[in-house]
């Protein structure tokens, strides 16, 4: 089992999603952090907060990484501001649903 098969994105609503990306993103070492933070705001950005804890949910960085198919979306506006780059995107397009377990956060499994 890898290092990114032991760190799993669990929570069981939506809410929860935000706390468990955070401490998922922590657990990667650093040359993975910028890729996993790149498919999350696409999934933000396509499927909104709860199609994207749908997506990521009880799932682990590995099992989200091989899954991932980016999506052409484009941003309806782009700039920067005082050194702080931005997009600005429409609505979400999904419509997932959310379930699974409850209290946002990271596990690493066991490995044995």
């Amino acid at each position: 089992m890898s290092e990114l098969d032991s760190i799993v994105v669990a929570c069981r609503e939506a809410d929860g999603i935000v706390r468990a990306i955070n401490d998922v993103n922590q657990a990667l070492p650093s040359e993975l952090r910028r890729k996993f933070g790149d498919i999350v705001s696409d999934y933000l950005a396509r499927f909104g907060l709860e199609g994207a804890a749908e997506k990521m949910m009880n799932r682990s960085v590995a099992q989200i990484f091989a899954e991932y198919q980016s999506g052409d979306v484009k941003a309806l506006a782009s700039g920067e501001i005082d050194g702080v780059k931005y997009s600005v995107y429409g609505p979400p397009t999904g419509d997932e649903t959310v379930g699974g377990p409850q209290n946002g956060e990271a596990i690493k499994r066991g490995t044995g």
